[in-house]
């Protein structure tokens, strides 16, 4: 069989049965739902990447600082593999909390996500004479040796978003992939959310006609106008209200 004419012999034919359907404002309302739900797939993916964040927590690291005898900052994890010997004669420094978190953005798929982002705290209990490089070289020193042991966490992932951690967080990049997955799943969301709109809509004008109708009926069978509710009782030859000429029939 020839492909080209079976496609204008499928054309035709859909043509033709699309010609005999009945087009009601409710059936141009689904098609144009379809469409238009087809088009805000990606934004509204877009917008999912935006607001929606989920971080889920993987370790917190909490450890004190402090100057050891020969003037250098040190430090140790509070639940880590051993203490500093002698580190109750150092002077104190502070307390640290380092928070590894797995952020994903985007529903239901993650079209941005980091793996290992990481949150830093310092409680300093001197502020005087503070340097955050040190400290923050103290702070890596001791979560490379708390991590070492643990095989369920990637070490260096850790440490890599520790080093390029900042005061603003950046967003990772955008994931192609799983953001067309994610418009994918919103469009037939949101044309089933189209549907059940245009359904309440069509049984709120059904129930609108039939109470009109029915409220219509009780003013005829009272032999009242339906319009104007003039007393058309005697009105044998005429089809409409000899007063507001609204149709009686």
């Amino acid at each position: 069989m020839n492909p080209i004419r079976a496609l204008l012999r499928s054309k035709r034919a859909i043509e033709y049965h699309s010609a005999r359907t009945t087009h009601t404002p409710w059936t141009r309302a689904m098609g144009w739902t379809f469409l238009l739900a087809l088009v805000a797939g990606l934004p509204c993916a877009l917008l999912a990447d935006s607001f929606i964040h989920r971080a889920t927590t993987v370790v917190v690291i909490d450890g004190r600082l402090f100057v050891n005898d020969r003037g250098q900052l040190d430090g140790f994890a509070l639940h880590g593999a051993g203490t500093p010997e002698g580190w109750e004669q150092a002077r104190p420094y502070g307390e640290f909390a380092v928070t590894v978190t797995n952020d994903a953005w985007g529903w239901p798929s993650a079209s941005r996500e980091d793996p290992a982002a990481t949150q830093l705290s310092v409680k300093r209990f001197d502020a005087l004479g503070a340097n955050v490089g040190r400290e923050r070289e103290a702070i890596r020193r001791v979560v490379d040796r708390a991590l070492m042991l643990r095989v369920d966490i990637d070490r260096r992932l850790v440490l890599a978003s520790f080093d390029a951690a900042t005061g603003t967080r950046k967003q990772p990049p955008l994931e192609l992939i799983h953001l067309a997955f994610n418009t994918l799943i919103a469009w037939p969301i949101l044309y089933a959310i189209g549907s059940v709109v245009i359904f309440m809509a069509w049984v709120a004008h059904g129930l609108r006609a039939h109470a009109q109708t029915t409220h219509r009926r009780s003013l005829r069978a009272r032999g009242l106008c339906p319009a104007c509710r003039h007393r058309v009782d005697g009105n044998l030859w005429s089809a409409k209200c000899p007063e507001c000429g609204e149709p009686l029939y």
